[in-house]
């Protein structure tokens, strides 16, 4: 459905190129996360939007939400496991696939998929399967955030990015979002459903 309307967008603007309700449609497209369907409705618009204002900020989160698009390198995030580790890069090599749950303590959408994300673990977490959780609960909310962690028994690595400041950063505005990552760090899906991910972990963890 979002497809079909990103598509139906593009071909407006493509006929509308000074149309500013367009211009404002991408903005608000871009609050849920990046398609790289977003830039071809950019670069359609025409030259006066494109470089207003808005349109270099927009454009600028284009090119930032661009990394965390199929196919790219997943970028090192800013942000500390309980104890105050980092995460590294190179823990995605350690794995056959990872995937890279972002959260709150407060989001019910987000913790309505744990029970889903616990039983994936336990099937294929011994075969090369990996769970990294990052939450970008308010410093204020840190204890809500170590609560929800102990009473969802989520045994897999969970971060903090503290105020959701790399989060923001990178155009991750809805939640939960994840990420796929194979064993070379490379990002192979994004917002993959657990149905989806039970399938593919199915068959790629024989």
């Amino acid at each position: 459905m979002y497809r079909e309307s990103d598509s139906t967008l593009l071909a407006y603007t493509q006929k509308n190129p000074n149309s500013k309700i367009a211009f404002w449609d991408l903005i608000s497209l871009m609050s849920w996360g990046y398609e790289p369907i977003f830039d071809s409705i950019y670069n359609a618009f025409s030259n006066t939007l494109r470089e207003g204002y808005a349109g270099k900020v927009l454009g600028e989160k284009l090119k930032i939400g661009k990394q965390l698009s199929v196919g790219q390198p997943f970028p090192i995030i800013n942000c500390q496991s309980k104890n105050n580790e980092k995460l590294s890069s190179a823990f995605f090599l350690r794995n056959k696939y990872t995937l890279i749950d972002f959260w709150y303590s407060a989001c019910a959408p987000c913790r309505r998929q744990f029970s889903n994300m616990r039983d994936l673990y336990k099937q294929y977490g011994n075969n090369g399967f990996e769970i990294v959780g990052i939450s970008v609960d308010k410093t204020t909310r840190k204890q809500d955030w170590e609560k929800v962690i102990a009473d969802e028994k989520l045994v897999w690595q969970q971060y903090w990015d503290k105020n959701g400041a790399e989060t923001n950063r990178l155009s991750i505005l809805s939640f939960p979002t994840n990420f796929l990552i194979d064993s070379k760090g490379k990002i192979i899906s994004k917002n993959i459903s657990m149905e989806e991910l039970e399938e593919f972990l199915r068959e790629k963890l024989k």
